[in-house]
């Protein structure tokens, strides 16, 4: 009665549960007559457009957005006919922007603001199940497509992983296909300016030059970095080429920032697939452990399982600061990045001190009657000592613990310390162990060989048989030295060793700390050839750069964090090459054979060359796993001192890279960069909101405004966004964790410093002059 009737001009049109019903049940009718109750509700919100005419307050939003999405952001306001949906009307407030209200709202009340009068559902030319590329998690998503460009993304209601969610990259951060940031065009170097060029000039150009320095130097001299952002296939003929036609082992990936060290280190411990967990039992798990970042940041909707499961009933243990689960936790232990590690520790002492079930890895009984661990009352923040206990008696006869383990686990000084003491809390706890990754294929260029050290399926470079394997089937010799890993190529370019470096969707001058030694290594190489979508920092330095396909214009798999192949499909069609055909074109030119006719047939090729042998007993065989000596890392660390200040780096949530840099929805609702601070550090430091700071360290310095947040704790100073404003990284020393050379940032003191009408005036901030080195986990750049 009360809606309007307005479905010409109405996005729901065609896909309205309202118009549907009507169609078939046909119009209400009543013997009475009644004014029409006009509502209105048009907000100024960047990316939903509210209509509280068309809501017929089902409620379904507001339901999904407090139990299951957990955020809380909409709820019924007012009475009787005189009730509306807030509290969108006039803010934001708690809004994750993940979109699930307006797949769930049965008419056009919800909808997304930036697809507005798009398409029809009966006008869209393409239409696909495909997976998101924003996360790990690689949500299965149905995309519509018209006119060269995707109309419609929504969730996929029967897919068991993200059981018909999304978050808000998957909702909205797909527009950076249609970015005017694009590359179009391969670029080479002419006169120190880059040009354009046709395909054929500039892959000849790579080809050339890559061989020239092959001959002259040696294969050694030349390396290569793949991209978690990538294909299977992509990754699979990345390292084909680099170790078949240009004779190296110097393979590297993006992952190197994420799970590349932590996994394979992991999986020596704990056997192969160690990681593999089932996903969504997390939301039924009995107890969680959330360590090394917030998962609602990195795989938002893992995060949202662990929200259900607190919701549940379930014991929740998070260690370090997470927004998204500031509300759902049991337990908090909030402290400085990278002090957390002892808190960790002293938890596992007090599980290992009562009876426990042991296992079946003698390994592991063994580590855990060596490993020394501190009691509470010994750790720096021994005000957490009775928590810790408590903790762990909580633990005590619970049978289903998941334990999710976020990319900042590894980026620190003691990484692989940080990473078997989480392997023996799994193990103690028969624990299900779920690595968080905030890119959509950091297992699967693992899988398909992109390390220096391991062929595509696991298997070591240094195995025999596994390498005559793959000579055959390529036809040509596999090099059996390991190679560099990313930051060895980066000290061995500006050793003048390396001679030719290839990226692949990855921006390593603003994606690693330490951004000046970057840049300098990088211009001492010979030739540097960039492969991506978009012009980046390290792209404006090559000497050839090549534009790429991206997600949406290609075929391929991804293989996401529960080790499951998924696919991804080709909606739109330009002309830019798939990365795999690039590199079919240049191996080609290298004289090494590879004729494929598309990403199936680069697929096809590599199970089979990975795939398992039989061994007697017809028992499929295992990549074997080495057991690296950690007989070192048994003695407890030295104690991180507790201090007046801390400089902590902020992944964003809307923002983790350049292709969230891109979409113009992300960038409308992703918070300007700022220096983040409790009120009282404000107070004691004479600052304000808005305020400008200069924030200096020894490797160089920064503006930014500054921004008070009450839920940070006194001396604690966060940068928030890593991704969109350059030059953060500069801020930082790139250091490498032992055993798996995993890259952190350090520092060695920090101050801030007030700015009054561009001056800077005195320092402000008491951490300066130490010369202690502080880790912390690193932003992210994605393809």
């Amino acid at each position: 009665i009360n809606h309007p009737l307005e479905c010409p001009s109405c996005d729901k049109v065609g896909s309205c549960k309202l118009q549907e019903y009507t169609f078939r049940y046909g119009a209400a009718s009543g013997r009475f007559e009644e004014k029409k109750i006009v509502k209105t509700g048009f907000i100024k919100d960047p990316l939903i457009k509210k209509n509280m005419g068309r809501c017929i307050m089902c409620t379904r939003c507001v339901r999904m957005c407090a139990n299951v999405q957990g955020a809380n952001a909409l709820a019924p306001v007012g009475r009787g006919n005189k009730s509306v949906i807030g509290p969108f009307a006039g803010d934001r407030f708690d809004c994750e922007y993940c979109g699930n209200c307006i797949s769930i709202c049965p008419v056009g009340a919800l909808t997304k603001k930036k697809r507005q009068y798009g398409a029809r559902p009966w006008d869209m030319e393409e239409k696909a199940v495909s997976s998101c590329p924003h996360c790990g998690m690689a949500c299965q998503i149905n995309i519509e497509s018209r006119m060269q460009a995707i109309q419609k993304v929504s969730p996929l209601e029967t897919d068991p992983l993200n059981e018909g969610l999304l978050c808000a990259r998957g909702s909205f951060g797909h527009d950076f296909l249609q970015s005017p940031a694009r590359l179009t065009t391969p670029l080479v170097r002419e006169n120190g300016q880059l040009k354009e060029a046709t395909w054929e000039e500039a892959l000849r150009r790579v080809s050339e030059g890559l061989l020239l320095i092959k001959n002259d130097h040696g294969g050694d001299s030349i390396a290569g970095v793949a991209s978690s952002y990538c294909t299977n296939e992509d990754n699979y003929m990345f390292q084909k080429f680099i170790r078949s036609a240009l004779g190296s082992n110097n393979v590297d990936s993006s992952a190197r920032m994420g799970i590349a060290g932590s996994r394979p280190f992991i999986e020596s411990l704990l056997g192969p697939d160690a990681t593999a967990s089932y996903v969504p039992g997390i939301s039924t798990s009995d107890a969680v452990i959330v360590l090394g970042g917030d998962p609602l940041i990195e795989m938002p909707l893992l995060g949202v399982k662990v929200r259900n499961a607190f919701k549940n009933g379930a014991v929740i243990i998070n260690f370090g600061y997470s927004k998204g689960l500031e509300k759902h936790n049991t337990f908090n232990f909030n402290t400085p990045q990278g002090h957390q590690w002892p808190v960790v520790e002293a938890l596992l002492a007090q599980l290992l001190k009562h009876e426990r079930q042991k296992g079946e890895n003698p390994e592991m009984e063994d580590l855990l009657q060596k490993l020394e661990l501190p009691e509470p009352k010994d750790i720096p923040y021994a005000h957490h000592a009775e928590g810790i206990i408590n903790a762990a008696m909580s633990l005590r006869g619970k049978e289903k613990i998941a334990i999710i383990a976020g990319s900042g686990a590894a980026m620190h000084e003691h990484g692989a310390r940080n990473l078997l003491v989480i392997s023996a809390l799994a193990y103690a706890l028969d624990a299900r162990l779920v690595l968080s990754s905030g890119k959509p294929n950091e297992n699967g260029v693992l899988d398909m060989g992109c390390t220096p050290e391991r062929l595509p399926g696991g298997y070591s470079i240094k195995d025999e048989a596994a390498r005559m394997r793959f000579e055959e089937g390529w036809g040509c010799n596999v090099p059996s030295q390991q190679g560099m890993t990313l930051v060895e190529m980066l000290k061995a370019a500006d050793a003048g060793k390396l001679k030719a470096l290839y990226l692949m969707g990855y921006d390593p001058a603003e994606s690693l700390p330490g951004s000046r030694f970057v840049k300098e290594a990088l211009g001492k190489l010979d030739m540097l050839v960039v492969q991506d979508i978009f012009m980046s920092e390290t792209a404006r330095m090559a000497d050839v750069v090549l534009p790429a396909a991206s997600w949406g214009e290609k075929d391929g798999t991804y293989t996401n964090v529960e080790l499951q192949s998924v696919r991804i499909e080709n909606v739109i069609e330009n002309e830019n090459r798939p990365d795999w055909q690039i590199l079919a074109d240049l191996s080609a030119l290298c004289n090494v054979k590879a004729g494929y006719k598309n990403a199936s047939e680069v697929m096809a090729e590599a199970k089979r060359l990975s795939s398992d042998h039989i061994k007697k007993g017809n028992e499929p065989a295992q990549a074997k796993k080495d057991m690296p000596d950690i007989s070192e890392l048994y003695s407890m660390p030295p104690m991180p001192e507790s201090e007046e200040h801390y400089l902590e780096l902020e992944k964003p949530y809307f923002s983790t890279g350049a292709l969230t840099r891109n979409s113009i929805s992300m960038m409308d609702v992703c918070p300007a960069p700022a220096l983040n601070m409790n009120p009282e550090t404000a107070i004691g430091l004479d600052l304000k909101e808005g305020d400008e700071v200069t924030v200096s360290t020894d490797h160089g310095s920064l503006v930014l405004p500054v921004k008070i947040m009450p839920s940070f704790t006194d001396g604690t100073f966060v940068i928030s966004d890593s991704s969109i404003m350059p030059g953060i990284m500069g801020l930082f020393e790139c250091k490498v964790s032992r055993f798996t050379s995993t890259p952190y940032a350090s520092y060695s003191g920090f101050k801030v410093s007030k700015r009054t009408s561009g001056l800077t005036t005195g320092d402000t901030s008491g951490h300066k002059g130490s010369k202690k080195s502080h880790s912390r986990p690193l932003g992210t750049h994605q393809k």
